[in-house]
């Protein structure tokens, strides 16, 4: 019997386990029985690593966000043991005691609450290693993908490990780092449209789920003090061993190492450059085109002090994208077009980034393309122009040097055209030129190179602190340098909201004054307009696709307008800190340039801005067979029949809408004078559109409506400044007492008379039901951003 055993058991361990894959963790994967075994060595026992997770493959669906590549928590880890498991452990690292007082450090320590991810069963051990199985870790969901989808409310998903296993060829082992995978099969019922569109079987969602085990660096990494005008993204944590009489928080930038190889030199090549891998998948021209945009960086090591500190290279066959030692570019395909990210795996200790993860959408080039394929309409003869190719891959190398720039630890600098497109790091509208003699000027649709802002930021975060100067006066210096040189930084928190008040900090924009851009815009678009029919799509495709072509083209303003709308009740300001530059923090955009914004932007939806020409819609029948409208194609009220009409009232409901923000209507409200108040300010759009009511019954009648539900939605609105309410209320009431336009026909009589009933008829309802009544639908546009490349 007991022979038996020790054949038995013998017999089991030449099963379970099967070949060692050395590297950081050595670990085992058994074919047979799906059994992966890590071996911890005993002296690696409470020692910290970096643990982070992430998606191999996505759901493929930008509105989702479940992308390819897309990168999720990253945490300091170590292994503890108890008895006969061990723990998995993350550090608290927000809360810390930088001292070398070891009781100090451990009060902080025992102060906050660690988390332990995920407890194993020792299943053997020797005198130098301990082994546990991974499989239950590793099958679950780490990315909190069932989170995802029901927060996006495509269904109620859980796991299901019935079809969920370990993904055998993304195991992998490297020097610096062991990487898992697992396919993970969700199970539910589908809800949403998005998820329905992107599966094969929408009730079961695979996607592969990658978890890496990282060598942290050693401690000679130095970080660098952050500054609100740095232009880095700032990584911060608490120290409890700080002085009372300074600041707790201590924030520092996101930075790769970079060390000259010959401190005392002006210029110096590096210890070590930062090399980038371009993904062998990426296909020609493309590929070509991302190369030669993230080299620019190049030009900002230089002005930082490097040599060839630089470089991009596709990826070579045996180097593999997830080895923690390498950067990466990787080409991303999605149903739709979306964003693209520039990632990083980070020290959370310091900031130091130990890899850039750059993620590029494959759609994205394809808006580009299909913008300028509807403002040149150049399909006579079936002749492509080249220059609609061009436009499209100079956009792909500005994409490049941006989402790179964000692995190499920058943010966004949306201010930059007020500088003269002084950064990659914004988000830039192709610019394309109409000529004095009706041409369209292609030549400078792109900025190319690195802009004079990123030069000033890498400096910042790089360049080596002068021997006879302490580091932060240096970078004081470096500060007022840019103060002199004019030079702005807004970024995100000052640039995205639909209330935005700052009036150079804008997406998808161009210029140094918004407003004549926007004008200059309309000149652009009513040309491309005019010029568009057959001429507009290549031989062999069907007049309804027409329509594609027509969306970006109508709508190429959208993003200018938005620009626009910060100048009213606007504020110019900046991030100076005490000490630097002026002592006045702020100032309100001057009245009359307020006033010029609001009549550029009442232009927009003006009837000769809204109404397309007869002789393009009366090309554009219903979808062809084969064919159908998707979500980037308008919508309306005329079934399958494009409706101007429809189109029209969305672009006025995007004008409006800015117009009639609650934060923005505030702020003129506390700014107020005799000649610029909301009294004033909704008296002017209302005259606006009394003026197109008399060109255009339709579109009168139209605008009218938009104008009329924006004033019930800022009454309802609880958070709205209560006199702005008040003042939305007194318009609502002066509906009621006009009767009436004259110079009208006798049938437009009609159709006005039948929409003051329509009108009346809700304030009655309203005053009845108040906020509990459901507002009718505006028409929307299709998806903004992202705009050729984020």
């Amino acid at each position: 019997m007991r022979s038996l055993i020790f054949i038995t058991f013998n017999l089991f361990a030449i099963c379970t386990f099967g070949q060692v894959q050395s590297g950081y963790f050595d670990f085992e994967w058994n074919e047979k029985l799906g059994s992966l075994v890590l071996e911890i060595e005993k002296s690696k026992i409470g020692e910290r690593f970096l643990y982070a997770s992430g998606l191999t493959s996505g759901i493929g669906s930008n509105d989702i966000g479940l992308d390819r590549g897309q990168l999720g928590s990253q945490n300091v880890v170590s292994f503890y043991r108890s008895g006969d498991k061990i723990l998995l452990i993350a550090d608290n690292l927000e809360f810390r005691a930088e001292s070398d007082n070891i009781e100090e450090k451990k009060s902080v320590d025992e102060a906050f609450a660690k988390s332990v991810i995920w407890g194993f069963k020792i299943i053997n051990e020797d005198d130098s290693k301990i082994k546990i199985k991974l499989n239950d870790f590793l099958l679950r969901d780490a990315h909190n993908v069932a989170q995802t989808l029901a927060k996006k409310d495509q269904g109620s998903y859980k796991v299901d490990k019935n079809l969920s296993g370990i993904y055998k060829e993304g195991l992998l082992n490297f020097p610096n780092n062991s990487e898992f995978e697992a396919l993970i099969t969700f199970k539910g019922v589908a809800k949403g449209n998005h998820i329905k569109s992107v599966t094969p079987m929408p009730n079961q969602v695979s996607v592969r789920q990658h978890h890496s085990f990282i060598k942290l660096p050693d401690d000679n990494f130095k970080p660098r003090v952050f500054s609100p005008e740095c232009g880095f993204i700032k990584m911060s944590y608490y120290d409890y061993a700080t002085p009372i009489e300074k600041q707790l928080e201590k924030k520092f930038i996101i930075k790769h190492r970079l060390e000259k190889r010959n401190p005392n030199a002006q210029k110096s090549e590096p210890i070590d450059p930062i090399i980038y891998y371009l993904d062998r998948g990426c296909p020609e021209p493309v590929k070509s085109a991302l190369l030669d945009g993230a080299a620019w960086w190049n030009e900002a090591f230089e002005a930082a002090g490097f040599i060839n500190a630089f470089r991009v290279e596709v990826m070579p066959d045996d180097m593999h994208p997830l080895d923690v030692r390498y950067n990466v570019i990787q080409w991303v395909h999605r149903s739709t077009r979306g964003w693209s990210y520039g990632g990083s795996i980070k020290d959370p200790r310091t900031g130091e980034i130990l890899k850039g993860h750059v993620s590029l959408g494959s759609l994205r080039v394809r808006q580009d393309y299909l913008i300028a394929q509807g403002i040149v309409s150049s399909f006579n003869d079936n002749f492509e122009d080249p220059r609609l190719m061009e436009l499209a891959l100079a956009r792909l190398r500005q994409l490049s040097a941006h989402e790179v720039g964000h692995t190499i630890g920058l943010t966004h600098n949306f201010a930059s055209s007020y500088n003269d497109r002084a950064s990659v790091m914004d988000y830039p509208h192709p610019l394309v030129q109409l000529t004095k003699d009706g041409n369209l000027d292609f030549s400078i649709s792109y900025d190319v190179g690195i802009g004079e802002w990123d030069k000033r930021a890498i400096i910042y975060g790089y360049s080596s602190v002068p021997n006879n100067i302490s580091e932060q006066e240096y970078l004081d210096e470096l500060i007022e340098e840019n103060h002199k040189n004019g030079l702005k930084f807004i970024t995100d928190q000052d640039a995205r909201p639909i209330g935005g008040l700052h009036p150079y900090a804008h997406l998808w924009d161009n210029g140094k004054d918004p407003v004549s851009e926007l004008n200059r815009m309309g000149e652009l678009r009513t040309f491309a307009l005019n010029r568009m029919g057959t001429n507009s799509i290549p031989d062999g495709v069907p007049y309804s696709e027409i329509e594609k072509v027509l969306v970006p083209v109508y709508l190429m303003h959208r993003y200018q307008i938005e620009a626009v709308s910060k100048i009213i009740g606007g504020i110019d300001f900046s991030y100076q800190v005490k000490g630097s530059g002026e002592n006045q923090p702020y100032q309100w955009v001057d009245e009359e340039k307020q006033k010029e914004a609001l009549g550029a932007i009442l232009n927009t939806m003006s009837v000769k801005a809204l109404q397309l020409p007869e002789s393009l819609v009366a090309l554009i029948p219903p979808p062809a067979y084969g064919y159908s409208r998707d979500r980037e194609s308008f919508k309306g009220y005329t079934g399958s029949l494009l409706d101007p009409l429809a189109i029209a009232e969305a672009l006025a409901n995007h004008s409006m809408q800015f117009l009639m923000d609650p934060q923005r209507l505030s702020r003129i409200y506390l700014n107020r004078n005799e000649d610029w108040n909301l009294h004033n300010y909704f008296e002017v759009i209302r005259n606006s559109i009394d003026r197109q009511l008399k060109i255009n019954i339709q579109y009168g009648v139209m605008l009218e409506k938009v104008f009329f539900f924006q004033l019930i939605k800022l009454v309802n609105n609880s958070k709205t400044n209560k006199q702005v309410s008040a003042s939305a209320l007194g318009q609502l009431a002066e509906f009621k007492l006009k009767t009436n336009i004259e110079e009208l026909s006798e049938s437009d009589r009609i159709i006005y008379a039948d929409h003051r009933l329509y009108l009346s008829n809700w304030l009655a309802n309203y005053k009845n039901e108040g906020s509990s009544l459901t507002l009718p639908t505006i028409m929307q546009m299709p998806p903004g951003s992202p705009i050729g490349c984020h």
